[in-house]
């Protein structure tokens, strides 16, 4: 009976036992939660929270009457609880002279930010043509491909709220539409830039604008185009160096798929050229080259055809002839 006693008091006071991997897997828990607390908050104090929890385990224990034992020694935990504190000290006060630094410095820089930011932006406005202004997601990757790609010229022509509506159509297809959809309006900007002109050089050049201007507005769409087409080779002859002019002129972008080097003009001057590089593609009507059906100035000079004129390529010939005539005159001299 004694043993048996024995054995039936071991099994229902079982917990009597002191399981020491327990109580270490516990302390482990317990000092990497105090360590990531301090971690948080530099200035929470470990022997502070080691004595809160002494005294909470000794109230359980007297409420519920544990078994006494012995815990290891754990003066090494608030050794190294000391010495994190320290190294979060140090390095909490690297911080804040840092910051106070930076501080200091963005005190001094940011006026002289402020002030270069804004003549960046007086800068970009003076370069900007004014039928730019307000317009939204304008960049320099699209006016190319708007200018140099499509041959629509942006430089001067058309108004603010027409270049935003281009800016914003998806493809060179939709611009087109735009075009003719608010052809009056473009014919009614091209006239005003021919009003402003102020360079005697231009008088007669201007006299042929009108014109074509009347022309178009009349319905004679073909007699528009015509006139603005070879109004334009004469406004290169008459105010580009032949260096320039020939660069201009040859387009042989479907044969040798070169573009125009916009980098190599000002940007006032590339520009206002790049619609004028697009409508002298090569087109030969004798080696059976396809009459083109956006505005060519070979194709309006050599090929009468339906395809080739039309109102929309007249309205693009018009505001290349009015783009220049701007361009002329803001730069001629004498």
């Amino acid at each position: 009976m004694s043993d048996t006693h024995e054995t039936d008091s071991s099994e229902e006071g079982g917990g009597d036992e002191f399981d020491g991997d327990a109580v270490s897997a516990t302390a482990a828990d317990l000092v990497r939660t105090i360590d990531f607390a301090t971690r948080l908050n530099p200035l929470l104090n470990a022997g502070r929270v080691y004595e809160d929890i002494g005294k909470q385990i000794r109230s359980v224990a007297d409420a519920v009457q544990l078994p006494k034992f012995d815990l290891p020694d754990l003066t090494w935990i608030n050794r190294g609880i000391a010495d994190t504190l320290a190294e979060a000290t140090k390095q909490t006060e690297t911080w804040e002279r840092i910051n106070t630094s930076v501080r200091a410095l963005q005190a001094v820089i940011a006026p002289q930010w402020d002030g270069f930011f804004a003549s960046l932006d007086l800068w970009r406005k003076k370069l900007w043509p004014e039928n730019w202004a307000n317009v939204n997601n304008l960049s320099i990757e699209l006016v190319e491909t708007i200018c140099l790609d499509e041959g629509i010229p942006l430089m001067w022509v058309p108004r603010p709220d027409t270049v935003q509506a281009l800016v914003d159509a998806p493809d060179g297809a939709a611009r087109r539409r735009i075009i003719g959809q608010r052809y009056r309006g473009i014919i009614a900007d091209c006239s005003a830039i021919l009003d402003g002109l102020e360079h005697q050089s231009l008088h007669q050049a201007r006299q042929f604008a009108y014109d074509a201007i009347r022309a178009l507005r009349e319905g004679h769409t073909a007699a528009a185009q015509a006139l603005a087409a070879n109004l334009i080779d004469t406004l290169l002859t008459q105010h580009l160096h032949p260096t320039d002019r020939k660069k201009i002129k040859e387009n042989k972008f479907h044969q040798s798929g070169e573009r125009l080097d916009l980098d190599d003009y000002q940007f006032h001057a590339g520009l206002t050229f790049a619609p004028v590089w697009c409508a002298y593609m090569h087109y030969f009507p004798d080696r059976g080259d396809t009459v083109p059906h956006r505005f060519a100035r070979h194709a309006s000079a050599h090929t009468v055809s339906t395809r080739q004129y039309s109102k929309v390529n007249a309205v693009f010939a018009l505001m290349v002839v009015a783009s220049v005539l701007k361009f002329v005159d803001e730069y001629a001299s004498g």
